[in-house]
Formats: structure tokens, C-alpha cells, sequence
């Protein structure tokens, strides 16, 4: 649900509160008992009493899930989904295909009082399926199987549950080994792709001085409109509105619009204040970063993540903006804990 003031505020009860891969490592090691980890001891007792009481939520994101998967030593890699899964409960956070067609209805609401009935989604739920947003996981007991009703329930959960647990640790190194051409680690091409792409543009923007300032703005803007125009025409098109409207309203209006768009907005100023700051090339990390941390600062009540994207987005107060609390220290989750 949106507050008065249109920002985009999930009414509930429960504080969501959503950690970064590295916290989520950081935390497992603490449970390790490792000592270089005792300082988010507090931090990690207080997470798990808010979770016991309802309090605070810790969902998982389509990114925690292929992050998870990256780690290929497998008791580094089940350590931490053990931890996630524990304190999450499998709470999850839906993905931006699913989230980002309701926000534009909203904003074409908002601008041209169309649709009458915009979209809505659930952000968050339980589950695989839930954080990819497709079903994954749909296990039923085979037609001709004589079991009663109560026991297939049953068992249909509790084959789920396992199905849960197995997504987020993956498999073992010996059971990978015997699966035909499985590649655990095919997938990071998409991202690589990405990245590479995005970080040609980066160079040529850095080369016309397109990188800082007012200019920087005015492009951060453009691609956020051109980055989602397949989703801007369908929605468009779905509400009977032309698109030539908003081209009318002049290129004040067609900034306002994109700035409406919480999911769009977060992504091109992450994008903006990254180019700006940092002189790195982009990576696939860098991809997965904004992805998730456009959600969470969106959505979530508390976000940890990175020093370097904390930095960025206070710098960009949209942690005000979307009355996020973000740090960087999981030890300071504590003051939202107490």
C-alpha cells in the first residue's frame, strides 16, 4: 500500500528487514563461532527473537538464492543457507517483473486518472515460487496412489518443505557430478553480458562527461524510460492511453513520470551515483546489487547492505525518500531490534 504522501510503504505489523549476501555470510560465520564475527553476536540473538515473536521478517530475494548457488564449496555454501533459511522461514520478497507493472499503473494513475483499477501485487510471501515468481516447486502425491486426504496434505508439505531446503543449499558436489550436463554456474553469463554492457556505456558516458551533474540526470532519466519500455508500452497500452500524452506533457512531465515509478526511480539513481563515485567497471555483482537493493529500499523497513551502497544511496537520500533505514554495520541491526 502507498501513504498519503505516495510513497511506496507496505502496511504491516511486521518490520521487513532485508540483509545483503555478505550479511547473511557474515551472520552464518557468527553463528560458526568464529571469532572475528563475535561483535554481531547481539545482533544475531535479537534477529532471531524478533522472528520467534513476529516482529521482523528477513525475506529472501531471487538474488540470495543465485548468490547462494555461486559459493562452491558446499559446506561454506550450506552453512549459509542454513542460517538464511532458519531465520527467514523462507519469507520472500517477489521479483521486479512481478512488482513493476503495478507501480506504473499507479503512476498513469496518478498522471491521467487511468486505469480506473490499477494492478496490484504482493511483495511478500513464502517461498521459491513466490521469490522468482513462477512455479517451481509443485509437488502432488501421483493420481492412483491410495493414500487419505489428511496424510497426502501431508505429504505433499513436507516433500515441499525438503524441495525448499534443496533450492536454497543446491546440491551436493557428488550429486551435481551426476547429473548430465549440469552447470551450476551457467547462469552468471546473463549477468556478465549485462555487465560488460553496461559498463561500455559507462565508459562512453565518462568520456563526454556525461557521468556527473545535471547531465548525468537528464540521462539517468532517459534510461530508466528506455530500460522499461516494453513494460511503459504494455501498461500504457493496457489503460487505452497513448503513448504521444505523456510526450506532449513535455520532458519536465516525462522526468516526473519516470521518478513516480519507485522500482525505476531506486534502479537509475543507484545506476547514476554508482558512475558518478566509483571509477571500477561494472560487474555481475554490480547487477544483482541493484536488482535486489532497488526492492529492499522500496519495500523493506531495514535494509544492510555494502559500505559502497550505503554510501551511494544516503548520498542520494533515498533511504529518506522511501523512509528505509540502511547501514552498513550488521551490528547496528540492533537499534531496530530492541
Amino acid at each position: 500500500m502507498y501513504n498519503e504522501d505516495g510513497k511506496c510503504r507496505l502496511v504491516s505489523t511486521m518490520k521487513q528487514i532485508y540483509l545483503d549476501q555478505n550479511k547473511w555470510i557474515d551472520l552464518a560465520a557468527c553463528n560458526k563461532g568464529l571469532e572475528r564475527y563475535k561483535c554481531y553476536r547481539d545482533a544475531s540473538t535479537l534477529a532471531e527473537a524478533a522472528v520467534e515473536r513476529r516482529f521482523a521478517s528477513f525475506p529472501l530475494s531471487t538474488i540470495h538464492y543465485i548468490e547462494t548457488s555461486h559459493r562452491r564449496d558446499w559446506v561454506s555454501r550450506r552453512e549459509v543457507a542454513l542460517t538464511m533459511g532458519r531465520l527467514s522461514l523462507f519469507h520472500s520478497i517477489a521479483p521486479r517483473d512481478v512488482l513493476l507493472p503495478a507501480e506504473i499503473d499507479r503512476a498513469l494513475n496518478s498522471f491521467f486518472g487511468l486505469p480506473e483499477h490499477p494492478r496490484s501485487a504482493q511483495v511478500f510471501g513464502v517461498g521459491i515460487n513466490h521469490a522468482f515468481g513462477r512455479r517451481l516447486l509443485d509437488y502432488h502425491v501421483p493420481d492412483g496412489i491410495l493414500i487419505d486426504p489428511i496424510s497426502r496434505l501431508e505429504l505433499e508439505k513436507w516433500v515441499v518443505d525438503q524441495e525448499e531446503w534443496v533450492s536454497l543449499t543446491g546440491l551436493p558436489p557428488e550429486l551435481e557430478r551426476d547429473i548430465a550436463d549440469y552447470e551450476p554456474m551457467k547462469h552468471r553469463e546473463v549477468g556478465q553480458k549485462m555487465a560488460e554492457s553496461a559498463e561500455r556505456l559507462r565508459l562512453l558516458r565518462r568520456a563526454e562527461g556525461w557521468h556527473r551533474g545535471e547531465r548525468s540526470e537528464r540521462v539517468a532519466k532517459a534510461t530508466g524510460f528506455i530500460d522499461n519500455l516494453e513494460q511503459l508500452d504494455e501498461a500504457f497500452g493496457r489503460a487505452g492511453i497513448p503513448a504521444g500524452r505523456l510526450l506532449a506533457l513535455g520532458p519536465d512531465a516525462m522526468s516526473t513520470f519516470i521518478d513516480s515509478i519507485p522500482l525505476v526511480h531506486v534502479t537509475s539513481e543507484l545506476w547514476r551515483q554508482r558512475e558518478a563515485a566509483v571509477c571500477k567497471p561494472w560487474t555481475a555483482n554490480d547487477m544483482n546489487d541493484v536488482d535486489a537493493l532497488a526492492r529492499a529500499l522500496v519495500y523493506c523497513d531495514v535494509v544492510v547492505t555494502e559500505r559502497q551502497w550505503a554510501d551511494l544511496i544516503h548520498r542520494s537520500r533515498l533511504d529518506e525518500v522511501y523512509q528505509s533505514a540502511v547501514m552498513s554495520d550488521l551490528a547496528d541491526l540492533t537499534l531496530h531490534l530492541l
